[in-house]
């Protein structure tokens, strides 16, 4: 049913048009259409955003009925006349749909209806419209970016293992037969042919862990974070323990702050730690001291892992998170460049921060922060050294 057209009136009937310092106030309003119409659904107010929003003045809409705002298809199927019912019952309407301005432009609004009462009796009411069209146009390429994003992670998880299927089989079966050639053959194998195949072996196993830390560094970016209260302390120390008997012929020793906690997905984490800790023992020498510590700086926890290792110059502080970037040669210091990348990856995934501070030979510091809820550390004393 379509909504009541009475002949149009010359003369506003409403208290707010009367109203000399509302009407100021509203006309200031310049970026939203703030009306009023009589129950009848008759425009009797018309501010100074409603030119700039619908396009009409008031001299063209006063008087007339607020269908001339609806678009046709809404007009046909009594749409108009049902907001006002609905304001009415619920002391207020509101959606966001298609409007129509002058000359029938469509834009999409934002709109809200407020029955207006004197004396408990409904005499009008008062619609507040606003141009929403660049936000759902944002809004609308949000979506279609997130659903790219979710079918390119898709494709990268099958090129993932397309990667460990085609990649890791030629390159295990590469190391066996060199191992099979080295062991069946040995008596009969020239000295350089039999240090070749060493070599081999060696490069592939290599590549192997190339491989496996390509798949790390995809998947650390996919998939959600699940965080959890974590004993930061009683993980360091465990790391420790495993990585201390194979760090400089277990001659490091460890420095583990107690009390340590916060919340963090613990699978990420845990690989976080482990690759800070075995880089410190990496890039040092015998009886190196690796600390790890967190302190509160305006409120927010920042952990630290230090080493007095052999350090790094202080220009590649930024650049040593980057993928496959290697200060040092392959035959010094073995790697493949993933590790450091691997932890600012986490750390981001955390929406975490994370740094570096070295002078060369005078050791390194990472620090990292990770997000979200921080814990305040609930005990004070340290914790034993893992020697």
């Amino acid at each position: 049913m379509k909504s009541p057209r009475p002949a149009p009136r010359t003369e506003p009937t409403s208290k707010i048009a009367n109203d000399q310092v509302l009407r100021l106030f509203l006309d200031s309003i310049t970026d939203q259409a703030v009306f009023t119409v009589d129950p009848e659904g008759i425009i009797t107010t018309w501010n100074e955003g409603c030119r700039q929003v619908k396009g009409y003045s008031s001299a063209e809409v006063i008087g007339k009925s607020f269908d001339i705002l609806y678009t046709a298809f809404d007009q046909s199927r009594g749409h108009p006349a049902a907001n006002l019912t609905v304001g009415q019952a619920n002391g207020r309407f509101h959606e966001v749909r298609d409007r129509v301005r002058k000359g029938n432009q469509p834009f999409m609004a934002d709109v809200s209806i407020y029955p207006i009462e004197e004396q408990g009796v409904v005499t009008g009411f008062a619609k507040i419209v606003k141009d929403v069209s660049e936000r759902t146009r944002m809004e609308e390429k949000h979506r279609l970016l997130e659903a790219e994003l979710r079918r390119s992670n898709l494709e990268l998880e099958g090129f993932s293992q397309s990667v460990a299927h085609d990649l890791r089989a030629p390159i295990r079966a590469i190391v066996a037969r060199c191992k099979i050639m080295q062991e069946d053959f040995a008596p009969v194998l020239p000295k350089e042919l039999h240090e070749n195949l060493g070599v081999l072996e060696h490069k592939s196993l290599k590549l192997l862990k190339v491989v496996d830390d390509l798949l790390e560094y995809s998947r650390l970016g996919r998939g959600s974070i699940k965080r959890r209260l974590i004993d930061i302390s009683a993980l360091a120390t465990r790391l420790a323990e495993e990585v201390a008997p194979v760090c400089h012929n277990d001659t490091a020793s460890f420095e583990i702050q107690a009390g340590m906690s916060a919340e963090a997905d613990p699978e990420m984490l845990e690989l976080l730690l482990r690759n800070l800790i075995e880089n410190s023992c990496k890039y040092s020498s015998p009886g190196v001291h690796i600390k790890v510590s967190m302190e509160l700086q305006k409120g927010q926890q920042v952990f630290e892992v230090r080493d007095d290792g052999i350090g790094f110059e202080t220009p590649y502080a930024e650049s040593i998170f980057e993928p496959f970037l290697r200060l040092h040669s392959e035959d010094k210091f073995s790697g493949t460049g993933l590790g450091l990348a691997n932890v600012r990856r986490i750390v981001e995934r955390h929406h975490g921060k994370v740094w570096a501070k070295s002078e060369l030979g005078k050791g390194a510091s990472f620090f990292f922060t990770l997000g979200g809820a921080e814990v305040v550390p609930h005990v004070d004393e340290l914790s034993p050294s893992v020697e």
